[in-house]
């Protein structure tokens, strides 16, 4: 799932400059350092509920690459199942209903929110995605990433796996962390068992 700020936003203008590849069984968004300046690391993006095409995470992505000099990496996490865009819209609908037209036309777009939203809780679940992503980072620490540090960006819908990420529980083939630190923003299904498991592990190995 994901919270109500997944929905709330509207979408950006711009023209993404990334490319489209496959890396690690995954088709993958990549946005590099302007120029021939070598990568200082790597951002793996883990997005909302509007996955990896939607045009705000890829000018996200463009923008870390641009202003940060990192290696970032949009993948498709959710085999096709990204929440559809009409929820934006449904959303804005739904919270600025007002008068009496207003509610009349409120349950149209709740009923349009379920329909839109259902298909991506019921593909999207932490179960079914968690060995996904686990496995895309496995990957990319023991390739790409093994002389690099590796972040998470989770948004939303993927700040769970960030967290998840960030226990430490899942380690590289060669026992390194998947990641070297991780950042969320607006994190749904949270657990406040995992977050203090994450928390306590940072504790015992950051620098």
């Amino acid at each position: 799932m994901s919270c109500p700020d997944c929905f709330s936003g509207s979408t950006h203008e711009g023209n993404p400059s990334g490319e489209v590849t496959t890396l690690h069984g995954l088709e993958v968004y990549i946005a590099k350092p302007a120029g021939d300046i070598a990568p200082r690391g790597i951002i793996i993006i883990i997005p909302d509920a509007f996955g990896w095409e939607f045009i705000n995470n890829r000018l996200l992505a463009d923008h870390y690459a641009e202003r940060g000099g990192y290696l970032v990496y949009l993948p498709e996490f959710m085999n096709g199942h990204a929440a559809s865009l009409t929820l934006l819209n449904s959303t804005k609908e739904v919270l600025k209903t007002s008068g009496v037209i207003g509610w009349i036309k409120a349950p149209y777009y709740v009923a349009s929110i379920i329909y839109a939203l259902a298909p991506f809780a019921y593909y999207n679940g932490f179960g079914s995605t968690g060995p996904v992503v686990n496995a895309f980072f496995k990957g990319v620490r023991d390739n790409e990433g093994a002389e690099l540090p590796v972040y998470a960006a989770g948004f939303c819908w993927g700040g769970k796996h960030t967290v998840n990420l960030a226990s430490g529980v899942e380690t590289s083939t060669s026992g390194k962390p998947l990641i070297d630190a991780g950042f969320t923003g607006h994190p749904s299904r949270q657990a406040a068992e995992a977050e203090d498991q994450a928390l306590a592990w940072f504790g015992k190995h950051r620098p």
